[in-house]
């Protein structure tokens, strides 16, 4: 029972490795809004870091443990030794706390998301958006669900109206995509 135990252990960790690694890479794609095809490299830039330190760490472990006990004769070890509550009562602890720690980040998300879109929302209402900004709002609409530039220029034109009066069909099609300057809305090409 011991020995199938500790030959599952390095594949645990691996998986484990392996998930953080993929979780740690999706948290800064979302954060730095990196390019798609920059996550494979992320990913692996990650996995091998992670690896590194947790064999840093189990070598620390290793020398630094009173007679230099392996971390294997540590674990089991501690599996002996009764702690008042029983194992189940802590192994509820600790699916209690890593739960509300989780609740907790992911509050914390949302209200970072919130906010977000809470100032695109207040970048959109000011009055001193331009005609780029909204062909920058057009063009990400499009993007994000595949419409053609034709149809977007038209939905410019029907849609503000007052702002274009003066603009041809021909040149808000030509120009339905502006990334150079600051603008109150940018062109986002992440926007899914």
């Amino acid at each position: 029972m011991k020995q199938k135990k500790y030959s599952i252990r390095p594949a645990i960790i691996e998986a484990l490795i392996i998930l953080i690694s993929s979780m740690l890479t999706l948290l800064l794609r979302e954060v730095s809004g990196m390019m798609t095809y920059i996550i494979p490299i992320t990913l692996l830039v990650v996995y091998v870091l992670l690896k590194f330190f947790y064999h840093k760490w189990t070598s620390w472990i290793h020398w630094h443990t009173p007679f230099k006990e392996s971390v294997a004769n540590l674990s089991t070890k501690s599996e002996h030794s009764e702690h008042p509550l029983g194992k189940a009562e802590v192994q509820k602890k600790r699916m209690e706390l890593f739960h509300h720690e989780f609740q907790l980040e992911q509050q914390s998300y949302l209200l970072q998301k919130e906010k977000e879109n809470d100032l695109k929302l207040a970048a959109i209402l000011r009055m001193n958006v331009t005609q780029i900004a909204l062909k920058n709002f057009a063009w990400n609409i499009a993007f994000q669900y595949n419409i053609s530039g034709d149809h977007a220029a038209r939905f410019v034109i029907a849609t503000f109206n007052e702002w274009f009066s003066n603009t041809t069909f021909a040149t808000v099609r030509k120009n339905l995509r502006t990334t150079t300057g600051k603008h109150v809305i940018e062109i986002d090409e992440h926007i899914l």
